[in-house]
């Protein structure tokens, strides 16, 4: 059974297509301790030194020329090129990839946490030298050693990498995305359903993060209700409104008002009236008709 190590390498090495832009990703996220056998340390190793050097991935006769440029001993520098060229012949999707990428930074986790669980023991029971020569010993420095070595691991394995990206790798992608734009296949984000803001901003585009700032009062709640109801109204995607400012039934009482200016009922009411339940009788048929709808 494939291992996380053995995908993260296919889907680098993939014979039909070798990833470098997968393999980018791995140099950012991995290094070599994360891998646990010999054959795949030494290949991760080596597709960094060439991709540091060409922006491209190690093919199997430039590494088995590398290894033996670097007097591997034979015996193994064949059994790293048999393991390259099986993982190679292994396609492995992307998903795939970037589901291994993380359970590694995971199990390096797990493991620097076991570790430091039985550091802490070692202080709390006999003493222990630290890798500052500092000797430790007893319950304070058992707490104090653990509290920051799990702080450390969490840091470490919490911390996503910046978005960077090498436009040598990525120039391909970013063209085709334009062209794709161009031709009006991408572009059109989530639209907030106000035309002004839609027409200038092109949307919300995946992966953005959108802050709405203003002095109270100002219609805050306002656009973001607008924005939910034409979401799933107009652009029939799912919607999830959380609040913690505003009342749960305020936001329905105008996503309802809202709801009601659509041509298919007689005429809008107001979020007002629903709120002091001074409703007229044909507002309270058309509020009837809203909720049914």
């Amino acid at each position: 059974m494939a291992t996380n190590a053995d995908r993260v390498l296919s889907a680098i090495l993939n014979k039909d297509n070798p990833r470098r832009d997968l393999l980018a990703q791995a140099i950012v996220k991995l290094g070599e301790e994360y891998f646990s056998t010999d054959a795949h340390t030494q290949i991760f190793r080596y597709l960094v030194r060439y991709y540091d050097r060409t922006g491209g991935v190690i093919t199997a006769d430039t590494f088995n020329d590398a290894l033996q440029l670097n007097d591997v001993e034979p015996a193994k520098a064949l059994a790293y090129v048999k393991t390259y060229e099986a993982l190679a012949a292994n396609p492995i999707s992307e998903a795939d990839f970037l589901w291994s990428v993380d359970q590694l930074r995971i199990e390096k986790a797990k493991h620097q946490t076991g570790l430091a669980l039985t550091e802490a023991m070692e202080i709390l029971e006999r003493g222990y030298q630290d890798s500052r020569g500092n000797f430790l010993k007893g319950h304070e420095d058992a707490r104090a050693y653990l509290t920051n070595r799990i702080f450390e691991i969490e840091r470490a394995g919490g911390n996503e990498p910046a978005p960077e990206g090498d436009v040598f790798v990525e120039y391909e992608a970013i063209l085709e995305d334009y062209e794709a734009r161009k031709r009006k296949e991408k572009g059109q984000g989530i639209l907030t359903g106000i035309r002004a803001v839609d027409d200038r901003t092109g949307g919300y585009q995946k992966g953005e993060l959108i802050m709405i700032c203003a002095y109270a009062g100002i219609g805050k709640s306002m656009i973001s209700t607008q924005s939910a109801w034409d979401c799933a109204v107009n652009q029939k995607k799912n919607v999830f409104f959380a609040t913690s400012e505003t009342l749960r039934e305020q936001v329905m009482r105008r996503i309802i008002a809202r709801h009601s200016r659509l041509p298919m009922f007689d005429h809008p009411i107001d979020s007002a009236d629903i709120k002091k339940g001074t409703l007229s009788p044909a507002d309270e048929k058309v509020f009837r008709d809203v909720l049914e709808d």
